[in-house]
């Protein structure tokens, strides 16, 4: 699925009407537990897939069954990390994306979250198909963010 390398490019596209000016996410590596690449105020910053939790500074986001339920079908190879910090908050927040993505499925995910609170941003599913791809923004359902929120705890 080599639509999805453009997500940057999706993801403005979603929130353009909130007069976002353009940027590129800036890639983030996973190195074991630790994501590389991100300004030292959101250190430690980790993923762990097999245990489903994300840390960001001193919050830490298990995540819940209808958040996993994206990875479930990938493996740590089939996701892609990237982020932005360098925008005014005022038109988006600091957030980190996670693309999943996989050359095999003509469905992936881009599920990103803001980085100062670990509340979802924006959820898009991208289907691939003959003329391109289709984006479609997922609405996250209320019983999930509160599931989210009750998961996020301070360490």
């Amino acid at each position: 699925m080599k639509i999805i390398r453009a997500f940057p490019i999706v993801l403005l596209l979603t929130i353009a009407a909130s007069n976002v000016y353009a940027h590129q996410d800036t890639p983030i590596e996973l190195h074991g537990k630790n994501l590389i690449g991100l300004p030292n105020r959101f250190e430690p910053a980790k993923f762990v897939l097999e245990e489903r939790t994300l840390q960001i500074g001193k919050l830490q986001l298990t995540f819940p069954k209808c958040v996993s339920e994206y990875f479930n079908s990938f493996q740590k190879n089939e996701i892609i990390i990237s982020a932005s910090w360098y925008h005014k908050t005022t038109s988006m927040p600091e957030y980190i994306s996670f693309m999943l993505e996989s050359e095999e499925k003509d469905v992936g995910y881009a599920l990103s979250f803001d980085m100062n609170t670990l509340h979802p941003f924006v959820f898009i599913k991208i289907i691939e198909h003959s003329k391109g791809a289709t984006n479609l923004r997922i609405t996250i359902e209320k019983q999930c963010f509160i599931d989210m929120t009750n998961s996020i705890k301070t360490i």
